[in-house]
């Protein structure tokens, strides 16, 4: 029933990290895992907590541990089942909603609070934005600037937001400071410390920017002279070529000619030299095929060789890191700090109207649940632990490469809660069986609400180290065939090669189950031919008609069988059908190149995650003059009609439009500009400004005024 990694993963006496990979059989685990404390622990559901990311994930544990529980029967099963009711079986974010509405009253917010959903929150922060930069409706009066100077009275700190907001907008325009801004704000937690301390010790700040250099230089001739790494020789490769091919204007003698001086300060121990020299030698023009057979003869693979090798080192490192690391910053300073302290006040004052509005809506967002659980364990402890000190036995997290270090923090200190020292510290290391982790760190989703992979492996460390737990990986796939986990196998295991940093991560080979071990399968790889350079096709043009058409043979000639996903051990497989088959893209940059190949083949297919009939800009810019139409205060709506190509006013003209006073009065006075910088001669000037004169001849001068 179980693989012997299976049977050592579902025991109990010890706490544990568990490493599975797709398809190893993980929910199976945690299912058995849970009816085995009840049965030979003596558990109660809920003295059990399991968490995982997913309502979806969530709802299938439950659903199938109840249903392991329903074929249970005897003495204890049917209070088991009723007690099922309460199981702490949930997402990490519910359990934190749970608590903090637990301790509402000590937190000071409304325990009816409601839990802002990504569409939400996103939406939310977009008005913020737009209130933030153009203004806000004003009962009575239409617009009011949001931090702008206006007829009422304004403090010193709303006039210091106000042109810190022109400062960051003259240089990073709308766009640009609305996309730093919705960055810094997921990323608040960090970003709030980060200015915080930039305004009471701005030299501290400068000086770990130099300490953070020199980390990375240190780091970037680690990797390049790694045990793994191969770079050293073929920078060596190159130096002996560099002298022996000199005459000549072969491309490959010309690259070696140009390469020559910087290659032997790569090989020094200095790390700046060696940053700078890397640098410089990133910049020669070179090419993977350069080089004859006839000038280098046998040397041809080793100067290619060579040259791919330092390429892929490069390409290997964050966009630009080199670049960044061997600037002289020392000038740019001063300017670098006057524009994050604009950059920070706008931050802030950003950050104090998405706080009053969640707080006036009585609403949190996903961020919230975890920051304030993490406020209640460190500044409410001792009530915290009068509540929570043995509240559960054991501890269950499923896909634990997900979590961030607040989320970990919170795990190990409920951990520590249920041993009377209350600490899990590397000083007193001890047994404890209460904590199982199961998660796989090549599935980490690096973007997934600050989810750090390095948790993991911390995780692993505290298991083994600190609770003398253990390590356990899944090793038998259930849901592969042979043909295709051998790829997987030998393509990955090349991949996943090297674990160089913190965040690398070996492979664990895999091995077929006993089920499937005479099941039939393939990895095919379809070729296509290269497009000319000026070519006006794309090469991913190509590439979707190869795909639609093997997608179409497959079907139509009946040369794909599959087997259903419930099928029974003896039963046949059968004919693919187009609804069989997913198209799995990169990007989503390329997608309108395989949506145009299925249907040139007449293809049916489904797009998921693609944002909908609503988040095309045409739908969107329709809704926006919709909601204007149906209330003309609404200025975030007049804004994206103005912008929209029905109008295509430029950020510099909405700025001047919505930079204080009545936007209708600024949109008016430009209107009346731009029709005088039109020659009069032209009909469609004089038609425009007959009309206009008409207009205005007809409104009253007190409305004039009060519109003024």
């Amino acid at each position: 029933m179980f693989t012997k990694m299976q049977e050592e993963a579902l025991r109990h006496d010890i706490s544990l990290c568990v490493t599975a990979g797709a398809g190893t059989g993980k929910t199976h685990v945690l299912v058995n895992r849970y009816i085995r404390l009840i049965k030979e622990a003596g558990c109660r559901p809920p003295e059990i907590l399991a968490l995982t990311f997913t309502e979806k994930a969530a709802a299938e544990m439950k659903e199938r541990v109840e249903a392991e529980i329903r074929k249970e029967s005897g003495a204890g099963w049917e209070e088991i089942k009723e007690e099922m009711m309460w199981a702490n079986i949930s997402t990490f974010h519910s359990f934190c909603s749970k608590i903090i509405r637990e301790y509402a009253v000590e937190l000071g917010i409304d325990p009816a609070f409601k839990v802002l959903s990504n569409s939400e929150n996103s939406d939310l922060v977009d008005n913020c934005i737009s209130s933030l930069f153009l203004g806000r409706p004003v009962s009575g009066t239409g617009f009011r600037r949001g931090y702008a100077p206006s007829d009422a009275p304004v403090s010193e700190k709303e006039r210091e937001i106000h042109d810190s907001i022109v400062f960051c907008l003259l240089i990073y325009d709308v766009h640009g400071l609305t996309a730093i801004l919705k960055k810094l704000h997921d990323k608040r937690r960090y970003a709030k410390d980060f200015f915080a301390k930039l305004d009471s010790d701005p030299d501290a700040v400068i000086e770990s920017w130099y300490s953070g250099i020199a980390a990375q230089k240190e780091l970037v001739h680690r990797l390049f002279f790694a045990e793994n790494s191969e770079c050293r020789t073929a920078v060596e490769d190159l130096i002996g070529l560099s002298r022996e091919f000199t005459q000549g204007n072969n491309p490959g003698v010309v690259f070696l000619r140009n390469v020559k001086d910087l290659l032997p300060e790569i090989l020094t121990d200095d790390f700046d030299k060696f940053c700078k020299a890397l640098s410089a030698y990133s910049s020669v023009k070179g090419k993977a095929n350069m080089g004859t057979k006839d000038v280098f003869g046998d040397s041809l693979d080793k100067i290619r060789r060579s040259y791919k090798l330092l390429k892929d080192f490069h390409s290997s490192l964050p966009a630009d890191l080199i670049a960044i690391i061997t600037a002289d910053i020392s000038a740019d300073i001063p300017r670098t700090i006057e524009i994050l302290e604009h950059l920070g006040r706008v931050f802030n004052a950003l950050e104090d109207m998405i706080e009053n509005a969640k707080r006036g809506m009585g609403a949190a967002d996903f961020t919230d649940m975890i920051d304030l659980t993490y406020l209640l364990f460190t500044t409410r402890s001792e009530l915290i632990a009068r509540d929570y000190a043995g509240r559960f036995r054991f501890i269950m997290i499923d896909e634990f490469q997900d979590t961030d270090p607040t989320q970990a923090e919170i795990i190990y200190r409920l951990i520590a809660l249920s041993h009377d020292s209350g600490d899990i510290s590397e000083d007193s290391p001890r047994p404890c069986n209460d904590l199982f982790v199961v998660g796989d760190p090549k599935q980490s989703i690096y973007l997934f609400r600050d989810a750090d992979v390095t948790q993991f492996k911390d995780a692993g460390t505290k298991i083994c180290d600190d609770l003398r737990g253990g390590m356990v990986t899944l090793d038998v796939n259930f849901r592969s065939t042979e043909a295709v986990l051998g790829f997987v196998n030998r393509l990955f295991s090349d991949i996943f090669s090297v674990c160089n940093n913190k965040w690398d991560f070996g492979y664990d080979p895999l091995a077929v189950s006993d089920k499937r071990k005479n099941d039939k399968g393939s990895v095919e790889l379809i070729l296509t031919p290269s497009v000319e350079k000026g070519s006006p096709i794309p090469s991913v043009l190509n590439e979707a008609l190869a795909v639609a058409s093997r997608i179409r043979s497959a079907v139509v000639d009946g040369d794909l069988r599959v087997c259903d996903k419930d099928a029974a051990a003896d039963e046949t497989t059968r004919p693919a059908k187009y609804g069989d088959i997913a198209v799995l893209l990169e990007r989503r940059t390329n997608l309108k190149y395989f949506e145009y190949a299925l249907r040139k083949y007449g293809i049916p297919y489904r797009v998921y995650s693609a944002g909908g009939l609503y988040a095309k800009q045409e739908i969107k810019d329709c809704i926006s003059l919709f909601s204007f139409l149906r209330n003309r205060h609404d200025g975030i709506s007049l804004y994206g009609i103005l912008r929209s190509p029905w109008f295509g006013f430029s950020d510099a003209e909405l700025f001047g439009i919505f930079n204080g006073g009545n936007p209708y009065f600024n949109l008016r006075n430009l209107a009346v500009s731009s029709v005088s910088s039109v020659s009069s001669d032209s009909p469609e000037t004089s038609d425009s400004r007959d009309t206009y004169n008409s207009f205005e001849d007809s409104v009253s001068p007190s409305l004039k005024e009060k519109v003024r």
